[in-house]
């Protein structure tokens, strides 16, 4: 009896190169992985979607009574340019913090608002401040901001709306609590300002 060479069929070219390939990605995987682990700072960031971002207001301060040197003083913001008379003019400082996620290098609109909580105008000055994002996570831990106060007796509140597009709806809104006019407060009862 005759014994022959097994029959089993010849490796073709292309699943040789295959595997060849193979081989190659992995190594280049490994090589790349590698390298993402001992320096974390070459990784490429990966672009935060709509459902990953957020902007919040918090912590907003009652407002408290001060002059317009000393909110400038809790600030650090430079009194340069301003009269005494500037500096010493009554007015109302609140604070608060800002949180947004998944911003980076977008610029967002910050409006504050001042309303006669006797009439629901907008009265008094209406500031607009801009953010712009260095990261995808930042805070801006605290902002500050200052209103002269109106003459006589009133009620007051300051509404902050944050927007991430200056045509559309506030994606954040707050208020403080009431504050009075130079001669006082007015019991006007707040109401929300902001729509939930």
């Amino acid at each position: 009896m005759a014994i022959s060479k097994s029959s089993a069929p010849a490796e073709s070219r292309t699943s040789r190169y295959l595997k060849q390939a193979g081989v190659i990605v992995g190594l280049i995987s490994g090589v790349v992985g590698l390298l993402f682990l001992l320096f974390p700072g070459i990784r490429p960031a990966t672009p935060a979607g709509p459902r990953d971002r957020s902007a919040t207001l918090s912590d907003v301060s009652a407002p408290s009574p001060a002059t317009r040197g000393q909110y400038l003083d809790y600030a650090d913001l430079k009194k340069a340019g301003l009269t005494k008379a500037q500096l010493e003019r009554q007015g109302a400082m609140a604070s608060f913090k800002v949180t947004l996620v998944g911003y980076k290098g977008k610029t967002l609109p910050l409006q504050r608002q001042v309303v006669d909580l006797g009439t629901g105008d907008v009265v008094g000055e209406t500031r607009d401040f801009t953010l712009q994002p260095t990261s995808d996570a930042e805070n801006h831990l605290p902002f500050w901001d200052w209103v002269p106060l109106r003459p006589g007796r009133g009620s007051y509140v300051m509404v902050f709306k944050l927007f991430a597009d200056p045509n559309a709806p506030a994606v954040e809104c707050k208020q403080t609590k009431p504050f009075g006019g130079l001669a006082g407060q007015t019991g006007d009862k707040p109401s929300d300002l902001c729509p939930t």
